[in-house]
C-alpha cells in the first residue's frame, strides 16, 4: 500500500473505536425499541419468569459463541470490520469471506494493519452491494425465482458450502500440515455430536494452539539452522 508510513493508524483507531461502539449502542436500543414500545405504549408484558424461560435455553445453546466468535474472527476482519460485521450481520456466510477474499486480492495479510484497511474496504462494499440486492429481491425476488429452473434454485443450497470449500483451500496451500490437522479435529468434532455451541469453540481453540506450535517450532528449527 502506498503512503502507508504517513497514515495515522493510531488516531485513525481511536475514530473507529469511538463510533463502532456508538454504532453498536444504537443499534442495540434500536433492536429492543419495538418490545420497549409494546410494553410502555400498549402494557404487553410477558412478565420476567417467561422472558427468563426464553432467554435461558439460547443462553445455554449460542452465549459461547457470543465470547468465540469475536475472538475466532478478529484476526481476519480487523478492527473496522469486527465493528462492521456485527452491525451489518450475516459474518459467517458473507462478510468473513469478502473480508478474506478483499486482503487475498489486494495482497495483504490478515492481522496487519493494512490488512484492517483493505478488509474495512472489502466489508463496507458488501454492505452496500447486500443492501441493494436486498431492495431489488424485496421487491421483485419472488417473480425472479419463480422465472428460475428448478435445478438452479436447488443449486443455491451449495452455495455457502462452496465459499467455505474455497475458503480453506485458499489456506490449505499456504499451510497443508494444518489444513490437514484442522480438517481432522472438525470431523472429530462433528463425529462425537457435541451441541452446535461448543463446536465452534472445540475446532477453533485447538487449531490455534497448534498453529501456535507449529510456528514456533519452524522458527526454532530456522534459528537452528542460521
Amino acid at each position: 500500500m502506498e503512503n502507508k508510513n504517513n497514515f495515522d493508524y493510531e488516531n485513525y483507531s481511536k475514530g473507529v473505536i469511538s463510533w463502532g461502539r456508538t454504532t453498536l449502542l444504537i443499534s442495540i436500543f434500536l433492536a429492543f425499541l419495538p418490545a420497549i414500545y409494546l410494553a410502555v405504549g400498549h402494557g404487553l408484558w410477558p412478565g420476567l419468569d417467561m422472558i427468563k424461560k426464553a432467554f435461558i435455553p439460547i443462553v445455554a445453546a449460542w452465549g459461547i459463541l457470543w465470547l468465540i466468535e469475536p475472538i475466532s474472527y478478529y484476526p481476519i476482519l480487523g478492527l473496522t470490520g469486527t465493528y462492521v460485521s456485527w452491525l451489518a450481520g450475516n459474518i459467517l456466510n458473507l462478510r468473513l469471506p469478502c473480508s478474506i477474499l478483499a486482503q487475498q486480492i489486494a495482497g495483504v495479510k490478515e492481522g496487519t494493519k493494512e490488512g484492517d484497511i483493505i478488509s474495512t474496504i472489502g466489508l463496507s462494499t458488501s454492505v452496500v452491494v447486500n443492501l441493494i440486492i436486498l431492495v431489488i429481491f424485496g421487491i421483485a425476488g419472488v417473480q425472479i425465482l419463480e422465472f428460475l429452473p428448478s435445478s438452479l434454485n436447488e443449486a443455491f443450497d451449495y452455495v455457502l458450502p462452496a465459499i467455505f470449500g474455497a475458503m480453506m483451500a485458499s489456506y490449505a496451500f499456504r499451510n497443508y500440515k494444518l489444513a490437514i490437522l484442522a480438517l481432522v479435529i472438525a470431523l472429530i468434532v462433528k463425529l462425537a455430536k457435541v451441541s452446535s455451541g461448543l463446536e465452534l469453540m472445540l475446532i477453533v481453540f485447538p487449531t490455534v494452539i497448534i498453529a501456535l506450535l507449529l510456528n514456533k517450532n519452524a522458527n526454532r528449527i530456522k534459528n537452528t539452522c542460521k
